[in-house]
């Protein structure tokens, strides 16, 4: 049976986001996350909080040999786990090219489309957008908004203010 679109939609972008960031398990989220949390994005942080090990398994599949994605989805599809084969099919390419295998046809034509589609709903919503982006965006919405200037924006936002009581309660 297969399972939701949006279920799958979501598991799509969480395997491709972890292969394409080489996170092969919850270790590799974490070292990224204390050396350059910016590269960090939703999609790593949930995939932290809900892989197994068998997820991190294809994902490092994914991130060393994508040349291999294609049979393996099959092979969880011949195992009776069309969540991941479908998924699987979907994360293997950020384009979204329909697969021809005889095996995919549960997966073709409109359940395709529809698969695609939330994933373009997730992705606008910024779930595979690492942390530096996003800081970007709002930056640039916040001096859109109001007219600041980036230096103003910068120094109400991002350099330290410290007062006389400020200093007093770290000292």
């Amino acid at each position: 049976m297969l399972q939701g679109a949006t279920v799958v939609a979501l598991y799509a972008i969480l395997l491709r986001e972890a292969g394409n960031n080489h996170h092969t398990g919850p270790d590799s989220v974490f070292d990224e996350f204390c050396s350059c949390p910016g590269e960090v994005s939703f999609a790593s942080l949930l995939a932290l909080q809900s892989f197994t090990d068998l997820d991190w398994n294809i994902t490092e599949m994914l991130a060393d040999h994508p040349e291999r994605s294609l049979r393996v989805a099959k092979n969880f599809y011949d195992y009776e786990e069309p969540l991941v084969a479908e998924a699987l099919l979907h994360a293997r390419t950020r384009q979204g090219r329909e697969p021809t295998a005889k095996w995919t046809e549960p997966f073709q034509g409109r359940r395709w489309l529809e698969v695609r589609h939330a994933i373009h709903g997730f992705e606008r919503e910024g779930v595979a957008t690492n942390f530096d982006e996003i800081n970007r965006i709002a930056d640039d919405a916040y001096c859109a908004g109001t007219g600041a200037s980036r230096e103003e924006l910068l120094e109400k936002f991002y350099d330290p203010i410290w007062d006389e009581e400020a200093r007093a309660s770290v000292a």
